[in-house]
This record gives C-alpha cells, sequence and structure tokens, in this order.
C-alpha cells in the first residue's frame, strides 16, 4: 500500500498572550481557553496573504496528562472575496519544551518536529479561489516560540494537502 503524498499549501501565523496561570486543569476543570491577537495565513508560495479576524483555542489541559488537546476556530479575510475558515484538532505534548514557550520563558522556542504539536484541519472557503478546500483533508505541524518580552507567543503551522 503507498503512502498518501502530502503537499504545503498553507502557512499559518498566530500571536498569541501568554496567559498567566496557563496550567493543567484541576479536579474542577480541564479546560483553557486561548484567544489569538493578531496573525494571518499565506499560500505555500507566499503569493497570497488572508488576515485572521479571528481566533480562539479550547484546549483541555488535564492535572497529570502528558498532552493538551487542541480544539481551535479560526476565520481569515483577504483581497476581495478572498476567506477562509479553519476548525482544527489535534494534539501537543506538555513537554518541558513546550511548557517554556507557553510559560512564558523569554526567548523559548521549538521547531517543527522537534516537539509533538500536530493538527488535522478543516478547511472551508465561500471563495472561487480557494474552493477546492472544501473537498481536500489537511494535516498540520506545528512550531511555537516565546518573544523576547515573555508576554507573548507566536504559533506557525504548514497545512499540507493530503493526496
Amino acid at each position: 500500500m503507498a503512502v498518501p503524498s502530502l503537499t504545503h499549501v498553507f502557512n499559518v501565523y498566530v500571536m498569541i498572550s501568554v496567559p498567566s496561570g496557563m496550567g493543567p486543569g484541576n479536579e474542577h476543570a480541564s479546560l483553557t481557553v486561548l484567544n489569538g491577537e493578531s496573525g494571518y495565513v499565506e499560500t505555500a508560495d507566499g503569493s497570497t496573504r488572508l488576515e485572521i479576524t479571528s481566533i480562539s483555542d479550547w484546549m483541555e489541559l488535564g492535572a497529570g496528562k502528558t498532552t493538551a488537546t487542541v480544539d481551535a476556530r479560526m476565520s481569515s479575510k483577504g483581497p476581495g472575496d478572498l476567506n477562509l475558515d479553519m476548525h482544527y484538532l489535534g494534539k501537543f505534548s506538555l513537554s518541558d519544551g513546550t511548557n517554556e514557550v507557553f510559560g512564558g520563558t523569554p526567548g523559548s522556542s521549538f521547531d517543527f518536529n522537534e516537539e509533538y504539536l500536530y493538527v488535522t484541519p478543516r478547511i472551508w472557503s465561500r471563495s472561487s479561489q480557494f474552493a477546492w478546500v472544501n473537498d481536500a483533508v489537511f494535516l498540520s505541524v506545528g512550531r511555537a516560540k516565546c518573544l523576547e518580552t515573555g508576554t507573548q507567543a507566536e504559533i506557525s503551522y504548514k497545512i499540507y494537502k493530503v493526496g
């Protein structure tokens, strides 16, 4: 059986405030909500850029867990009628590296494939240029870095079309 091919189609860049006190849930709840402040989606070749208009991640960070569950929604708009809406589910490891970035350690980072950060985006578009996304399956790998101020983090994804 052949392995499905992956074609790099989009890059996503999101800035978030590093939440104070973000950490594992407790006996009452495991839900942590992160709201993105700004960002953009661009085609892999950089020819088209869409600004993110809204993004939030309702992740689960359970006490004693080794991974966090990502459940994010995002909308973006470009020139004319261009748009992309995404819902992505996935996991990231709760390791020393990810805890440093999301805990606000200035300058900390991890690159693609250095930590376990994978999501499966479902993507929709109402524009003719991106209508093809409505019938495709995607896989994404992520990286993150905490800015030198320790108050913001940049999360980036490479999105691949499967098949």
